[in-house]
């Protein structure tokens, strides 16, 4: 589960509950729930899940 995502630079940086690193991810942060994290680049909004994979962009 997300607990957390903050931006570090242009990074993203996610943590789950006990403060581990899930993953880092390129872009500003948009917005995140438990259990998605969306960055955008540009024109383009892509929403991860809590291993980095791509769910989709818009």
């Amino acid at each position: 589960m997300i607990a957390i995502a903050k931006q570090s630079g242009s990074s993203v940086l996610v943590y789950d509950e006990k403060g581990a690193l899930l993953i880092s991810l390129s872009g500003k942060l948009y917005g995140y729930t438990a259990h998605t994290v969306s960055t955008k680049s540009g024109n383009q909004i892509n929403v991860y899940d809590k291993k980095g994979n791509l769910l989709f962009s818009i």
